[in-house]
C-alpha cells in the first residue's frame, strides 16, 4: 500500500498550492495515460475496461484501512434509484482498497452505507445509502461533497452518473461500465477518465489478485 497523499505546506497561499498540485498530478496523468495508450488502445470515444477471464476478488474494506476525512459540512442530498441482487451486494459490500498511487478510490460499506473516498486526499466525496428490498437492495439517496476546496463538480445528475458507473466499474467489474463522456475530444475524455478513476480505466483493477478475507 502507497503512503497516503500530504497536502500540508509551509508557506504560500492555499489556492496557489492546489493550482500547482493540480498541474503536477494532471501532468503525471496524462504521461501515465499515453503509456497506456501504447499498450491497451485507451483513446477510443467510450473507454470500456477489459476484464481478464480467471475472476477477479478482492479483500474486504473497512474504514480503518485507509486514513480518510469525513464528509464536509458543506454537501447536498440527491435522490438515488437503482436495484442490485443479492449477488451484486456481495460485491458492492466488499468495497475498494487501494494499491497504487495509479488507484484513485477508496470505497467501503459500512451500516447499510457505501462511502466514496478519493485515495490520495481522504477526502469523502459521496455517501449513498441503500435499504434492503424482498429480493435484493436499492439505493435511496446519496449525500455530495459541495465544499470547492475538496470537489469542484456542483452537477448532482452528474455525480448520479458518476456514482454508478464506479459501482459498475470498480465494486460490480463490469466490462460494459462506460465513463460517463463529459471530454470535448477524446484525448480530453481519456484524461479525465483516468484522472477520475486511474489504472482500473485500462481493465487494471486494484487487488486484483487478492483472495477474499
Amino acid at each position: 500500500m502507497y503512503g497516503h497523499f500530504d497536502t500540508k505546506r509551509t508557506n504560500g497561499s492555499i489556492g496557489e498550492f492546489r493550482r500547482q498540485q493540480y498541474e503536477v498530478h494532471r501532468g503525471r496523468d496524462l504521461r501515465l495515460l499515453l503509456g497506456q495508450k501504447r499498450t491497451s488502445g485507451l483513446l477510443c470515444r467510450n473507454i470500456q475496461p477489459v476484464w481478464g477471464t480467471g475472476g477477479i476478488v478482492v479483500k474486504i474494506a473497512r474504514s480503518s484501512d485507509w486514513k480518510t476525512i469525513a464528509l464536509p459540512s458543506k454537501r447536498m442530498t440527491i435522490p438515488l434509484s437503482r436495484s442490485f441482487s443479492e449477488k451484486e451486494m456481495e460485491m458492492i459490500r466488499r468495497g475498494l482498497i487501494p494499491e497504487e498511487m495509479e488507484d484513485k478510490w477508496f470505497i467501503y460499506w459500512q451500516d447499510n452505507t457505501l462511502f466514496f473516498h478519493r485515495s490520495w486526499t481522504g477526502f469523502c466525496l459521496f455517501v449513498v445509502r441503500f435499504v434492503p428490498k424482498e429480493d435484493g437492495w436499492e439505493t435511496v439517496e446519496a449525500d455530495l461533497n459541495r465544499d470547492p476546496g475538496q470537489y469542484r463538480e456542483t452537477s448532482g445528475e452528474k455525480d448520479a452518473d458518476l456514482i454508478f458507473f464506479l459501482i459498475d466499474l470498480l465494486l460490480l467489474h463490469k466490462p460494459d461500465a462506460t465513463f460517463p463522456c463529459r471530454g470535448k475530444d477524446a484525448m480530453e475524455h481519456a484524461l479525465m477518465g483516468w484522472s477520475m478513476v486511474g489504472r482500473a480505466i485500462g481493465g487494471h483493477h486494484p487487488n486484483g489478485d487478492n483472495e477474499v478475507r
